[in-house]
C-alpha cells in the first residue's frame, strides 16, 4: 500500500495506530549505517604509527605538488590573514590601552621615586 503526498513522495504503510515514514529515510538511514561502518572499519584496518601517517602525508603532498594542485598553503595563508585581519584591529585597541596603562604607572613611579629622594634630603 503506497500513499503519495506529492508528485513523488512515497511512504511505508503505517502501523496500526501509527506513523507513515517515508521510504526515503529508511534508505538514507541504512546507507549513513553502512558508511559508518565501513569509515570505522577501514580505520581500524589502516591505523598504524605516527611516522608511517606523516610519511604518507608527505608522499600525498609531494604528489599535489607533481600534479599542480598543491594550494593547501596559499589557502592557509589566505585563511591566516583573515582571520588576522579580523583579530588585530581589536588587538590594537586593547594594545595601546595596555600601553597608555603601562605609561601612567611609569609616570607615578617616577614620582614615587622623586617623593622618595626629596625625603632622603
Amino acid at each position: 500500500m503506497i500513499f503519495r503526498r506529492g508528485p513523488s513522495a512515497r511512504t511505508s504503510p503505517a502501523p496500526r495506530g501509527g506513523v507513515a515514514m517515508p521510504a526515503g529515510l529508511v534508505r538514507e538511514a541504512l546507507v549513513v549505517s553502512v558508511a559508518i561502518l565501513v569509515y570505522f572499519g577501514v580505520r581500524n584496518l589502516t591505523a598504524g604509527s605516527a611516522e608511517a601517517a606523516f610519511a604518507n602525508a608527505r608522499r600525498l603532498i609531494s604528489l599535489e605538488d607533481a600534479l599542480g594542485i598543491g594550494w593547501e598553503d596559499a589557502l592557509q595563508s589566505v585563511r591566516t590573514a583573515m582571520v588576522l585581519g579580523a583579530v588585530l584591529p581589536e588587538m590594537r585597541h586593547e594594545v595601546e590601552a595596555l600601553a597608555n596603562d603601562l605609561s601612567a604607572l611609569l609616570a607615578v613611579r617616577k614620582k614615587i621615586d622623586a617623593e622618595r629622594d626629596q625625603l632622603k634630603h
